[in-house]
């Protein structure tokens, strides 16, 4: 985890509109999530000369934004900024995270939320990891936060390949292939 402001500058300024920061525990962390990831006076972004600010060219600034501070407004209008709340600590903490203005939204972590009570190898399916992910998700939304299945949709890349592996290893194992001469 890095959420410190030069860490997350690096993204911004290569034009990335969205920060999801893993292991949020407190509401410290959260508050300097937000602060970095916006322009002032939402936050406390540094202001680069890259992609992420068109390369500081003032012509680009003035023609798509209407100039810098309007570039700036656009730039906190147009971020997306949510956090992982993967321990029992996060969970014991989560009052404080939600209240923070300028977080959007939170995800979990499944298997380190199991980590952090003491189950290893325990996640999804869990039964109190279960209630607990479900009474987060009812409490971030009760503070006007959505928890990421709310706008995203993710499959994941190794099941993915392994599964697909699988599939034509069995649909390629009555496979005669002549010798070669």
């Amino acid at each position: 985890q890095n959420i410190a402001s030069d860490h997350i500058n690096m993204w911004l300024d290569r034009g990335i509109q969205g920060i999801m920061a893993p292991h949020i525990e407190t509401g410290e962390q959260a508050q300097a999530l937000v602060n970095a990831c916006f322009f002032a006076p939402k936050g406390g972004r540094s202001w680069g000369t890259h992609r992420g600010t068109e390369f500081n060219d003032d012509e680009a600034l003035d023609l798509q934004y209407g100039g810098r501070r309007e570039f700036t407004e656009f730039a906190n209008d147009n971020m997306l900024v949510y956090c992982q709340v993967e321990s029992i600590l996060g969970y014991e903490n989560l009052d404080d995270i939600l209240s923070v203005d300028g977080l959007h939204a939170i995800t979990f972590g499944h298997f380190d939320l199991a980590l952090s009570m003491n189950m290893p190898g325990e996640g999804i399916g869990n039964p109190e990891v279960d209630r607990i992910q479900a009474d987060m998700t009812v409490r971030a939304r009760a503070a006007g936060k959505r928890v990421a299945s709310d706008f995203t949709v993710s499959m994941g890349l190794l099941d993915t390949i392994v599964s697909a592996g699988r599939r034509f290893t069995s649909s390629h194992e009555d496979d005669n292939f002549p010798p070669q001469n």
